[in-house]
C-alpha cells in the first residue's frame, strides 16, 4: 500500500515522448493517494489543483501541459500577472485514481490557503512550480484535508513525498484528525513516525531542506529513506496491529514551519 505525495520540487515522472505519457504511477502502482503538482499517470486525466485568484476570488480548477508539467500558462491567464495577483490552492486532486473524490485534498477557509502565485509571479523551489505555505501570528497556512479520514492497515505500507522546508522546525507531510495523533514528520535533525499519539519511531539524521524522503513499513520494520539512500531503520513492530490515520497532508499546529 503506498500513499504518493509529490510536491513538485524534483522530477518525479518520466515522459515518453511520441509513446503517450508515462508517470510515476504507471511504474509503481497500487498507490491509494496520490497529490503532485505534476501529472502522476497516463490514465488520469483530471486537473492538478483548483486555484483561487485575489481579485476577485473566482476559482479553476488548473491541470496539465503535454508534457504533464502544471499548465502555468493557464494558471497565470487565471490569476494574472500583476502586483497585487495572487493564487491560492483550495484543493488539490487525488490522482491515484482510488477513493474517489472522497480522498481530494480541501482547504476551504481562505486565510488557510497556500499560495501557488505570488504578486503576478509562479512560486516554484528548485526551478518547478511549487505550493509554499505560510506563518502569520503563529499559524501555519497551508494544510489541506480530507473530508473523511483515511486509516491505512499495518504492518506494511509506504509513503513518498518531495518537500522542501523553510527552516529547521518541525514539518508535518501528513497527519490524522489531531496534529498530534498518527503522523509523519521531519525536522531539522529528525525522521518520526507517531502512531495513535504516541509510540513515537525517530531515525535522527541531517537532513537537507530540499529532498525527497520516503518511509517503509515492512513489518514491524520501519526504514527512512532521503534522496534515495536509506538513512536508518527502527523497530516498529510494537505499532503493528494499529492502523496509521490519514487526513492532512502539509504543515500542522502553531509555530511549526511549512
Amino acid at each position: 500500500m503506498r500513499l504518493g505525495l509529490g510536491l513538485g520540487v524534483d522530477s518525479i515522472t518520466s515522459q515518453k515522448i511520441g509513446a503517450g505519457f508515462t508517470g510515476i504511477l504507471d511504474e509503481y502502482s497500487g498507490a491509494v493517494a496520490a497529490y503532485s503538482v505534476r501529472r502522476m499517470s497516463g490514465s488520469y486525466s483530471g486537473s492538478a489543483l483548483r486555484v483561487r485568484r485575489s481579485s476577485d476570488d473566482d476559482e479553476q480548477d488548473i491541470g496539465f501541459d503535454a508534457n504533464g508539467d502544471l499548465d502555468t500558462t493557464a494558471l497565470l491567464a487565471f490569476v494574472g500577472t500583476g502586483g497585487t495577483d495572487n493564487g491560492f490552492v483550495t484543493k488539490i486532486y487525488n490522482q491515484s485514481g482510488t477513493g474517489g473524490t472522497g480522498r481530494d485534498l480541501v482547504q476551504g477557509t481562505e486565510s488557510r490557503q497556500a499560495k501557488i502565485v505570488n504578486a503576478g509571479t509562479l512560486l516554484t523551489e528548485g526551478g518547478k512550480p511549487c505550493i509554499k505555505a505560510n506563518i502569520i501570528s503563529s499559524i501555519v497556512y497551508g494544510t489541506y484535508e480530507l473530508g473523511t479520514a483515511y486509516e491505512i492497515p499495518q504492518p506494511s505500507f509506504s509513503i513518498f513525498s518531495v518537500l522542501a522546508h523553510g527552516s529547521t522546525q518541525t514539518t508535518y507531510v501528513i497527519s490524522g484528525s489531531t496534529i498530534s495523533s498518527d503522523r509523519f514528520f521531519q525536522s531539522s535533525g529528525r525522521l518520526r513516525y507517531t502512531i495513535n499519539g504516541s509510540g513515537n519511531y525517530d531515525i535522527y539524521q541531517t537532513i537537507d531542506r530540499t529532498r525527497v524522503v520516503d518511509m517503509y513499513m515492512n513489518d514491524g520494520t520501519l526504514t527512512f529513506h532521503q534522496n534515495n539512500s536509506e538513512v536508518g531503520s527502527v523497530d516498529a513492530s510494537a505499532s503493528n496491529g494499529n492502523s496509521f490515520e490519514f487526513k492532512r497532508l502539509g504543515s500542522g499546529g502553531n509555530n511549526n514551519n511549512p
